[in-house]
């Protein structure tokens, strides 16, 4: 199973859809949610796939804070934390770095998402 995240007004093809299957979605969320969990608790539902999701304003804002969190290592410190959750929990999912990259890119360019 996979969380189909679709673009709801992409100004590009990368902001257009983003996949991930259930175990990387999962972690992910967790570690955009703890990067900047005022503009990730909008989402009511974000690891379901009811169509929940940001506007585009909301999106550019988490983005914005992905970045943030990129240069004073709030985000290497996150998806550690995350990783090691995931481990502990016996869980197979695991993120990097390069999830969260390219998961900001997405939000940039998507003009507001829904997770299907």
């Amino acid at each position: 199973m996979g969380m189909d995240v679709v673009g709801v007004n992409p100004s590009s093809e990368r902001g257009a859809y983003f996949r991930r299957n259930i175990w990387g979605w999962h972690p992910l969320w967790d570690t955009v949610a703890s990067i900047a969990p005022d503009v990730a608790d909008r989402v009511e539902l974000p690891h379901t796939n009811d169509g929940d999701g940001l506007d585009a304003e909301g999106s550019s804002e988490l983005a914005q804070r992905i970045d943030q969190a990129l240069v004073d290592g709030k985000a290497d410190e996150s998806v550690r934390a995350t990783s090691a959750e995931c481990r502990r929990m016996g869980m197979p999912g695991a993120i990097s770095l390069e999830d969260l990259l390219e998961f900001r890119d997405f939000l940039r360019d998507c003009g507001g998402f829904r997770i299907l």
